[in-house]
């Protein structure tokens, strides 16, 4: 392998307010089997992450500095197989909406089993309503819900992460065509309801998908440059992102020594945001056991031999670089798993 420059990408553990509590007991017990990374970010220089999205689209040329001007919904579209070239796109994530008290709460997919037959069922059978409002529905290779508009709509969308088990009524769509927006989800809401995809799911005891969310509204960014020669990655935002740039991809790549003779190489570990049930911080840990085996200890390696020029490690809270010449700080004390666990 002789890259020059390896950029790492760990998604944000996907995991609960309590379990993220559980994450420094998890990493403890792991012990010495992750001095690695706790070496990467003792000795790398650090940069705050505000949102991984914000990093990964610079890293390609997209200089944006505030979430809520992301296109997610453009980029992952087209990162899922649908042309997004032209037009408005957004995100719908099919949900559980829950009635309780004076509030709606809101359930995304990871609290839920779908599969791919049942999301093209409710694709088919909203298109003449979506249509009928003007708007166009696609459901992508990787099995994500999205809505086209030929216009920028005027209306503001709360991104789904600000909504997930909490009260909806508060961050209903809002602006000059908010009311007609929220008039359309509530008959979304009343068509799904009644879809032949629930009265299957009541069948078995499994909860309603009753309800899409609109977020990550936008268009698809034009003429983009990166240093990355080399992507590899299955998520949608990132192969989104890559082919703006027309860089080429690998879905998956083992381990260090499997990649290819690249300039500069992203390697996303997607796995480590996809996991359910329940032990979820032993799987997490256990997963990042297996990327210190396979990358962070031949990488760090590789720095020491001199034929890697730059690691960079970017995770949902922190960018960290180590180049060639910062060799003599892998001599510094690892950090604390508490704090390994406030930077994941």
């Amino acid at each position: 392998m002789a890259a020059s420059n390896l950029t790492l990408v760990l998604p944000s553990p996907c995991l609960s307010e309590s379990e993220l509590e559980e994450l420094p007991v998890g990493l403890k017990k792991a012990g010495d089997s992750l001095s690695h990374l706790r070496k990467i970010f003792s000795a790398g220089d650090k940069e705050d992450v505000l949102c991984q999205k914000i990093t990964l689209s610079q890293l390609f040329g997209f200089n944006v500095t505030e979430s809520d001007d992301i296109p997610v919904g453009a980029i992952q579209a087209h990162g899922g197989g649908v042309t997004a070239s032209s037009g408005y796109w957004m995100c719908a994530e099919p949900v559980h909406l829950r009635p309780d008290l004076d509030h709606v709460l809101l359930f995304d997919r990871s609290h839920l089993e779908i599969t791919r037959k049942d999301l093209q069922q409710f694709v088919d059978e909203l298109k003449e309503l979506i249509g009928s409002a003007g708007l166009d529905i696609y459901l992508s290779l990787d099995s994500s819900i999205y809505i086209r508009s030929d216009y920028k709509p005027k209306v503001k969308f709360v991104p789904l992460n600000e909504v997930v088990e909490k009260n909806i009524l508060p961050s209903l769509p809002e602006g000059v065509e908010g009311a007609k927006w929220r008039l359309l989800l509530n008959e979304i809401q009343m068509q799904m309801t009644q879809s032949k995809v629930n009265t299957n799911r009541g069948y078995i005891g499994q909860p309603e998908i009753n309800g899409l969310w609109l977020w990550g509204g936008g268009t698809l960014p034009k003429k983009l440059f990166s240093s990355v020669t080399h992507v590899v990655s299955s998520n949608p935002f990132v192969k989104g992102l890559a082919h703006c740039v027309n860089i080429p991809m690998s879905l998956s790549v083992s381990s260090y020594s499997d990649l290819p003779d690249e300039e500069h190489s992203l390697i996303c570990f997607d796995s480590l945001a996809d996991y359910q049930g329940r032990g979820k911080v032993d799987m997490y840990v256990n997963r990042l056991q297996d990327v210190e085996k396979e990358w962070f200890i031949p990488a760090l390696d590789a720095l020491k031999n001199k034929t890697l020029e730059s690691l960079v490690l970017i995770t949902g809270r922190q960018k960290l670089e180590l180049r060639r010449k910062d060799r003599v700080r892998f001599w510094t004390r690892k950090i604390s798993v508490t704090a390994l666990a406030n930077g994941l």
